[in-house]
């Protein structure tokens, strides 16, 4: 049940849901060859070998050159602080090309009736003046909603 929940997080955080299969075998079958992740995995040998590069790759698995060949995953919470800072980096560089269009599109189109807001949110920061709601991070991030989106939370 455990290792499912991990696999779907680890999903969602964006490795493949190959990927994070093998991960999860080599973090808690406490035999990490690809003979061993393969069986368990049921997962074709070949297939573990290209996909625990992708994860060394990415800082999540290290290979320890032997006969076998071994891999070693990191510890889970570093693995998961490793892909939320990915995806924190990817969403931050996705906004910043939304914001781009968005004030493209603001001079070449008329006027409409939606206006966008963007306003960049520091780490601790109030988002809607005398609110619960703070951001819980080390980074900032540019919020985009409409006006209509931010008065209804506000109300």
């Amino acid at each position: 049940m455990f290792t499912e929940q991990v696999h779907d997080i680890l999903v969602e955080l964006g490795l493949s849901s190959l990927q994070a299969k093998v991960f999860c075998t080599l973090a808690y079958s406490g035999d990490p060859t690809a003979y061993a992740t393969s069986k368990l995995a049921k997962i074709a040998r070949q297939e573990v070998y290209r996909i625990a590069d992708e994860l060394e790759e990415m800082g999540l698995v290290s290979r320890t050159v032997s006969t076998p060949v071994r891999f070693q995953p990191v510890l889970l919470n570093e693995a998961l602080a490793i892909l939320m800072d990915r995806r924190i980096k990817t969403t931050s560089a996705l906004m910043k090309k939304v914001k781009e269009i968005h004030i493209e599109s603001a001079k070449k189109q008329p006027k409409s009736v939606t206006s966008y807001i963007i306003k960049e949110i520091q780490p601790g920061e109030d988002w809607f003046g005398n609110s619960p709601l703070k951001l819980a991070t080390t980074q900032s991030f540019d919020l985009l909603t409409t006006f209509d989106r931010l008065s209804s939370r506000l109300n």
